[in-house]
């Protein structure tokens, strides 16, 4: 059994040492990475996407409940460390309590910054839009200076377009980043697409290519 893979969340994902036990409605489950905005779990049984259930765990002093839904669910190629297949699959959170003990946990270091998450990120939305629309993109900033890459400009462009259609998202986006530094006097779409590209290109780069012609 396989379902199409969506893609879950925007900001930065956090991995643990070990799966870390957890319960989504009555189903066991594991979670083996987290975000701000939802968790990647891995379970036995099939689930049925678009299912709602309460997510529960525990680390250490801090106890999560909250309520996830499920985007997306596959089968995983390779057996775990027992020789059973299991399935993978995506919970969506909605929740500003959830979000604040995410970075309670990144604090005490009970999570680690998946460095490996972001290059991955990269190289999918930089295949989708030259497959989309790679010449066009880069024929709309036509005085486009040299020191932003054809890689950085597809980032901006494709952060941009996601985010204008998703204004939740953005205003979400928008909130978190404005607390840094750097964010004083920054529009917020600029600080948004910013974030959700989590920081990774400097927000001089992503202004100018907002306001160029």
């Amino acid at each position: 059994m396989t379902i199409e893979v969506k893609e879950l969340r925007s900001g930065q994902r956090y991995v643990l040492d070990t799966p870390l036990p957890a319960s989504f409605g009555a189903t066991e489950v594991q979670i083996v990475n987290i975000s701000t905005g939802g968790v990647q779990i891995i379970h036995p049984l099939p689930q049925r996407i678009g299912s709602a259930s309460r997510l529960h765990f525990r680390v250490g002093d801090i106890t999560v409940s909250t309520t996830a839904r499920m985007l997306w669910s596959h089968l995983s190629k390779t057996p775990n460390t027992g020789g059973q297949m299991t399935y993978q699959s995506g919970l969506r959170i909605d929740d500003p309590e959830f979000a604040a003990s995410v970075q309670a946990l990144v604090e005490r270091g009970f999570v680690n910054v998946d460095s490996d998450s972001l290059d991955r990120k990269r190289k999918r939305l930089i295949e989708k839009e030259r497959e989309r629309s790679d010449k066009h993109l880069l024929r709309t900033l036509p005085g486009t200076e040299p020191s932003i890459s054809s890689e950085q400009l597809l980032l901006i462009q494709h952060a941009r377009e996601r985010l204008k259609a998703n204004s939740a998202e953005a205003a979400r986006l928008y909130h978190i980043a404005r607390t840094a530094d750097a964010a004083k006097d920054v529009r917020e779409d600029v600080l948004a697409v910013w974030e959700y590209l989590e920081r990774s290109i400097p927000l001089a780069t992503i202004t100018r290519v907002f306001e160029a012609k």
